[in-house]
């Protein structure tokens, strides 16, 4: 989620605004001329300016935010808040105006490639400089109730300031803002990369990086930007390096095709074409040494443990099981689908000369297309 490098400086903690006309309701344009100006645009669409003590004050923040947005427009806004942030030097009309035409230059990109799979939507984007930056990230830590990895402890603010020496940008999928460093000396490429790679964060299907957890999920996210960035001949921004190993050794066992469902559709077919090949329980395994243990070396060993000899001939009688029940069901079609997907070209060759002759066995014959589409026949 956040693109990072490693230690750093201290961060300031922004001011609490407090507005009469928030409190008392909306009274019309006045009313919100005279507020939002206390704003940055990151608080405005999250209702929030710092993380309050008592969750209820944020809800009715939040909607009382919302409430204005929907009755005066977001384009009013905004352009109170780019007005109010050109004035008092901050993030300019400018460095905004910037992430907004690389964030449509990225979700272009993403669409060539992904948008097959699933549409990819933009979101809000905030440029913020460095302090104001890990203070949202300490926000959106503290709201999820996470854990400082280094100290082990509940995360306070100004830990952003501890584990980051530079902190890119991140993405707030709660909130549904993406957060970017205002960098003066970032190029192009690396700026597009980088909103690309928090978009797809924004785009993924709910519950892919619980289930997977954040090594899978953010070298997952990386492995993707790569992809597209790479089709549209741009330079991606070196991260996850790690992460993205790891990744390219699942999708060799489950095929890029099914990294790429998962990530968009839901997580529930990377596991279940992991087993598939690799064997019953063997991705729960995989998770645990990442999640649990922390342990990257024995989640590696997983992904290195040796294909049997008949490695197809394995995938055949998967397929063989699933055909030969006494009800093919579509979850058994859906099955025999994704073992063919993660067979490389001369392993489905094999696959189809030994299954092929029985796809006459299927009484339904939107099944028998379905196993001839999945064999390539």
């Amino acid at each position: 989620m956040a693109k990072e490098t490693a230690q750093q400086t201290k961060s300031t903690q922004p001011p609490a605004h407090q507005s009469p006309a928030v409190e008392n309701g909306l009274a019309g344009p006045e009313a919100a001329a005279a507020w939002t100006p206390a704003f940055s645009p990151g608080e405005l669409a999250a209702g929030v300016c710092q993380l309050p003590a008592n969750p209820t004050t944020q809800r009715l923040r939040q909607a009382r935010v919302l409430t204005m947005q929907h009755t005066l427009g977001n384009h009013f806004v905004q352009r109170q808040l780019v007005q109010r942030q050109a004035a008092g030097g901050g993030t300019t009309a400018e460095a905004v105006n910037k992430a907004r035409a690389q964030q449509a230059r990225a979700q272009k990109i993403l669409l060539a490639v992904y948008g097959n799979i699933r549409p990819i939507v933009s979101y809000n984007i905030e440029v913020l400089d460095d302090a104001a930056l890990k203070s949202r990230y300490d926000d959106m830590k503290i709201r999820k109730q996470h854990t400082n990895p280094r100290t082990g402890q509940p995360w306070q603010r100004g830990d952003a300031a501890g584990v980051f020496q530079t902190l890119d940008g991140f993405a707030d999928q709660e909130l549904q803002i993406i957060y970017v460093l205002n960098d003066k000396d970032a190029g192009e490429e690396a700026r597009v990369s980088l909103i690309a790679h928090e978009m797809l964060h924004m785009n993924a299907a709910p519950g892919f990086a619980a289930a997977v957890g954040p090594d899978i999920d953010e070298g997952t996210t990386e492995t993707l930007t790569i992809k597209a960035c790479k089709a549209a001949k741009i330079t991606a921004q070196p991260a996850y390096g790690s992460q993205v190993d790891l990744v390219q050794r699942i999708g060799a066992i489950v095929g890029e095709g099914t990294l790429e469902q998962a990530y968009f559709n839901g997580p529930s077919i990377l596991s279940s074409t992991f087993d598939a090949v690799r064997g019953e329980g063997m991705f729960a395994r995989l998770h645990k040494y990442l999640t649990e243990q922390s342990d990257m070396e024995k989640a590696l060993s997983v992904l290195r443990a040796p294909r049997s000899p008949d490695w197809v001939k394995e995938k055949i009688k998967l397929i063989e099981d699933h055909l030969n029940s006494w009800w093919v069901s579509d979850d058994d079609m859906a099955q025999i689908k994704t073992i063919c997907a993660t067979a490389t070209p001369e392993e489905l060759a094999e696959i189809r000369a030994a299954i092929a002759p029985q796809v006459t066995k299927l009484s339904d014959h939107g099944q028998r297309a379905e196993l001839r589409l999945a064999l390539g026949v």
